[in-house]
């Protein structure tokens, strides 16, 4: 009598899936798999309110089941290979509390998003492969990461469209790819804060130790006026500007600055979006690589200038070249999209401006990045070779690459040429830099003062501008 009684509720169960539509496409066991545990919820739960609320908490943990958690679960069994694994794995949409009339258990809550939080967080096998479970949270960006990356998108279109034979002033060419795209550069921008946020986070680990008096160039008996701050002023020659303190000291520091430890794979939810649209290609894939090599070098150089090393010229060069890293991700994701070949010549003369762009950026925003502890080229040459020799050797530098600009702007197309350096112009205008170079497309390169005692700097952050500037 028990048992058709059950068959009964399942019956019914399965009718009132049909009704609502919710039976699935190969129907048989799966529906009645499903009718089985719609029974389970009705007894075990209250009301409609608790049933949502143990679905949720459910959503929560799914993603987290592995087929290696199964294997130990039956007992030892030997899991099926990669291939049959990877059948299984789906995507579910990200649940949030207004979605759900706000009914969210406390362990959904506590589970990190999609995107940053969840990127910083996922775990990696022993092949190299993401880790995680069989139903993996379909990856978001944040309304806040959009707003930021909306102007770094904007240059993209600006500087990239035309070497797509697209045009920015067009809706149709922009709306054609802007979701893509603008996820892209929103995903990438917000890991790119996190990280910078706890480069920030480490000025105050210093701040807030004895290293703060041991790094600094003068006593902290002495006064500490502003101009002291700067280069020409100090009293302490270049030697004492790369302090050093004890292995340990360091080791110990490294390790609050990596975030990004072995086993971690902070964009490959990015890798599986653009596998699965059919995006990705090996130049993608090697520019992501990239994106987590500049992060690793920034945390390392920061973390040594943090604590008053001198840093590797070498390391500074590599890592400069790799931080536009998102705008050819951009650029060879619209290969992709228009399904044509990548254009070698053109890749070639937009790393070189890239390269430029970055310094000219790093210049601007010297002071800024000194505050937050980011990576600027400027600085990192100060901790290099010092303070008296870093601004020739940035000079020299940059005269080599606007020789091989000029060198590569002479291969484009004419009329690409003529465009690229009008956007040149304006983008310098609406910079504030003076429109004067030799090739007629760059601002001024004008560097700023050097700061020779960054923790004095910092807690004088509100003083004026510094004795002198030099012209390179």
């Amino acid at each position: 009598m028990e048992t058709l009684s059950r068959l009964q509720s399942v019956q019914a169960t399965l009718e009132l899936m049909q009704e609502h539509s919710l039976l699935a496409d190969g129907g048989g066991s799966s529906d009645l798999f499903v009718a089985d545990f719609l029974l389970v919820l009705k007894q075990n739960c209250n009301d409609a309110k608790d049933i949502l609320q143990r679905c949720v908490t459910l959503l929560s943990f799914l993603p987290e089941i592995s087929f290696h958690f199964l294997q130990d679960l039956l007992g030892g069994e030997v899991p099926p290979p990669e291939d049959e694994i990877n059948y299984y794995r789906v995507e579910i949409p990200q649940i949030e509390g207004d979605e759900i009339e706000n009914f969210s258990s406390p362990a959904a809550a506590g589970k990190p998003r999609a995107g940053k939080d969840r990127a910083d967080k996922a775990p990696m096998a022993a092949d190299g492969r993401p880790a995680g479970g069989l139903l993996k949270a379909a990856p978001a960006v944040g309304l806040k990461a959009m707003e930021k990356a909306r102007s770094t998108l904007e240059d993209f279109c600006r500087s990239y469209f035309m070497f797509h034979d697209m045009d920015a002033r067009d809706p149709a060419h922009v709306f054609k790819f802007l979701p893509i795209l603008q996820f892209v550069e929103s995903y990438i921008y917000d890991l790119d804060e996190s990280n910078e946020d706890e480069l920030h986070r480490s000025v105050q680990f210093v701040a807030r130790g004895a290293l703060e008096r041991s790094f600094s160039l003068r006593s902290v008996d002495e006064p500490r006026e502003t101009a002291h701050l700067f280069t020409g002023e100090s009293s302490s020659g270049s030697a004492a500007y790369f302090q050093s303190c004890s292995d340990e000291e360091l080791e110990a520091h490294d390790g609050e600055l990596d975030g990004l430890r072995s086993g971690v794979d902070p964009l490959g939810e990015l890798r599986d979006v653009l596998s699965s649209r059919g995006l990705m290609t090996d130049r993608i894939e090697a520019e992501l690589r990239d994106g987590v090599e500049y992060w690793k070098l920034e945390r390392k150089l920061c973390g040594l200038v943090t604590m008053g090393r001198k840093v590797n010229m070498q390391d500074v060069f590599k890592t400069i070249e790799l931080k536009s890293f998102d705008f050819r991700i951009l650029n060879n994701l619209l290969y992709s999209l228009t399904h044509r070949m990548v254009d070698e010549t053109h890749m070639e003369f937009l790393r070189v401006a890239e390269f430029l762009v970055e310094i000219a950026d790093d210049l601007f925003d010297y002071e800024d990045d000194v505050r937050k502890n980011s990576f600027n080229v400027l600085r990192m040459l100060v901790y290099a070779c010092g303070p008296t020799e870093a601004p020739a050797v940035l000079a020299n530098f940059i005269s080599t690459k606007e020789r091989e600009y000029q060198r590569l702007l002479d291969k484009l197309e004419p009329g690409l040429a003529e465009r690229f350096q009008e956007r040149c112009k304006e983008a310098a205008k609406e910079g504030g830099f003076k429109e004067t170079s030799k090739s007629g497309s760059w601002g001024a390169w004008t560097i700023p003062p050097l700061i020779v005692d960054e923790v004095a700097f910092r807690a004088h952050s509100s003083c004026e501008s510094a004795p002198y500037i030099r012209e390179v």
